[in-house]
């Protein structure tokens, strides 16, 4: 086997260059589909590698400090607000990207509007679900998927409690 870096790119497995990727489930398979092509996933969870992914890292000084901790929550609110307006509406998501930050950057409407709806259920997997949240199970298995890889990780590590101040922030301002 060799490895070839391609920086996320599909177009290496597009073109024949290689035969398979590593990339991230939301990403490549859209840009394949759109050339044509009829990827074939093999996500780690089907395997027994549930884990979260993409999580934020904070200092405990951070949550311990006020100003800090204030600036925290009205971040995640904030995130889970456009989270929840993107999977609420996700044409009109990429509509006011594309007219606006992502207005310059060339992007292909047909393929973030593909990626944006690959990327829904990852962050809502279902209607019971909040997003942003993390239940004990989860915790547990990113522990054991951890643990897997060598890395050392407790429950203590898992603070949830700024998602709930974020949630009760958006209660508040609604």
């Amino acid at each position: 086997m060799t490895i070839v870096p391609i920086q996320g790119d599909a177009a290496p497995l597009i073109s024949g260059q290689v035969d398979a990727i590593s990339g991230l489930a939301t990403n490549q398979p859209a840009a394949l589909e759109l050339a044509g092509k009829d990827p074939v996933l093999l996500l780690l969870s089907d395997f027994g590698r549930e884990t979260m992914d993409l999580t934020y890292t904070v200092a405990t000084a951070d949550l311990e400090n006020p100003e800090k901790r204030s600036a925290l929550v009205r971040f995640l609110a904030a995130e889970i607000r456009g989270w929840q307006s993107v999977i609420a509406d996700t044409q009109a998501a990429v509509d006011t990207v594309l007219g606006g930050p992502g207005a310059d950057l060339d992007l292909d409407p047909e393929q973030q509007l593909q990626q944006a709806t690959l990327t829904n259920p990852y962050i809502q997997p279902s209607d019971d679900v909040r997003v942003l949240s993390m239940s004990d199970a989860l915790i547990e298995e990113t522990i054991a998927a951890l643990a897997m890889d060598g890395v050392s990780a407790d429950a203590e590590m898992f603070d949830a409690s700024l998602v709930e101040e974020a949630y009760a922030l958006i209660e508040e301002t609604e």
